[in-house]
């Protein structure tokens, strides 16, 4: 399972914490001298909250395939299978790979695609 992370974007989920802090620092100076009386420092504060609870409001991106369907998947997998079978799948997602306990070869759209991940 060496690649099994690789449609997920996990390294800029860890990322964004530090790259949010870090522009947050670089804007509090300019910010601070330009922002004077509470009405500013208001606005700046209203502005915050209308960015950060924009996913709240606006919704988020729905995911291409159902987390149920998903995990019956990855439940019929391991139960269909033996702990040391490798299964080929069409799915994109990697929770599969986590709930059957078994290797799975993912993005397996066509046949040309089996013969190329194939030995």
């Amino acid at each position: 399972m060496r690649n099994h992370m690789a449609v997920h974007d996990s390294q800029m989920q860890l990322a964004a914490p530090l790259a949010a802090i870090a522009l947050a620092w670089l804007a509090i100076g300019p910010i601070a001298r330009s922002v004077t009386g509470l009405r500013g420092w208001a606005v700046v504060i209203a502005l915050s909250v209308v960015m950060v609870s924009q996913p709240w409001i606006l919704g988020t991106e729905a995911g291409p395939e159902d987390p149920r369907q998903i995990l019956e998947f990855a439940a019929g997998i391991r139960a269909a299978t033996k702990p040391g079978a490798v299964v080929l799948s069409t799915l994109v997602s990697a929770i599969p790979l986590y709930y059957s306990q078994r290797h799975i070869i993912r993005c397996i759209s066509d046949e040309s695609m089996m013969r190329r991940v194939s030995p």
